[in-house]
C-alpha cells in the first residue's frame, strides 16, 4: 500500500510523455507553425542565397513539398511515441492500483487476525487512533479533496487534448496547407 494517500490521484494526472516525446512534439509544433507562416503567410523567399539558388514555381513546390514531409515525418514519429508512453502510462497506471488494491487486501486481513488476538487495552487505544485519523478526513481537508478529486477526470481529459490531440491537429493542418500550397505553386 502506499504511503501517500493522493498517490492514486496524482498517478492520474501526472504527465505521461517522456522527454524524447515531448522534443519530437515541440519539433513538429514548430514546423506545423513555420508551414502555416509560410503558406498563409506568403512567406516564400525568392532566392536562398546560402544554397546559391533563385527559387522558381518549379523548385517552389519541392521546398513545399519537402517540408510536408518533415512535418508528416514528425506526426508520424509523435504518433508513434506518444503511443508507446501513453500504453506504458496506462499500464503502469492499472498495475500500480491493482498492487495498492492487493495490499489493501492484505493489511486488512492481516489487522483483522491481529485485533482477534489484541488485548482489551490494545483494542481501545487503536480505536481511539482510528478515531483521530477519521477526524483528519471530516473537517476542511476532506472538502477540498473532494473538489480536487472531482476536477482530476477533466484536468485529465484536458491534458490528453494539449499532450495528444492538439499537436497531431495542428501536423495534420499544416500538411494540408502545405500540399494545397504546392498544388497551387505547380
Amino acid at each position: 500500500m502506499s504511503a501517500n494517500p493522493y498517490a492514486r490521484d496524482l498517478r492520474k494526472i501526472t504527465n505521461p510523455l517522456t522527454n524524447e516525446t515531448r522534443k519530437v512534439r515541440k519539433t513538429l509544433l514548430i514546423w506545423s507553425l513555420a508551414s502555416a507562416a509560410i503558406t498563409l503567410g506568403k512567406l516564400f523567399p525568392s532566392e536562398i542565397s546560402a544554397l546559391g539558388m533563385k527559387v522558381t514555381s518549379a523548385n517552389h513546390a519541392a521546398l513545399l513539398l519537402l517540408m510536408a514531409a518533415i512535418v508528416a515525418y514528425h506526426l508520424v514519429a509523435f504518433l508513434v511515441y506518444a503511443s508507446a508512453d501513453f500504453a506504458h502510462w496506462y499500464v503502469n497506471h492499472y498495475s500500480t492500483e491493482w498492487e495498492d488494491d492487493s495490499a489493501n487486501y492484505e493489511a486488512y486481513k492481516t489487522e483483522m487476525l491481529a485485533r482477534s488476538k489484541l488485548s482489551e487495552e490494545d483494542r481501545l487505544f487503536m480505536e481511539e487512533h482510528e478515531r483521530r485519523l477519521g477526524s483528519l478526513w471530516r473537517g476542511e481537508a476532506f472538502g477540498i479533496y473532494a473538489r480536487i478529486q472531482t476536477a482530476i477526470p477533466y484536468v485529465s481529459i484536458a491534458r490528453a487534448i494539449v499532450d495528444f490531440f492538439s499537436p497531431v491537429l495542428v501536423g495534420c493542418a499544416a500538411l494540408y496547407l502545405l500540399f494545397d500550397a504546392a498544388r497551387g505553386a505547380l
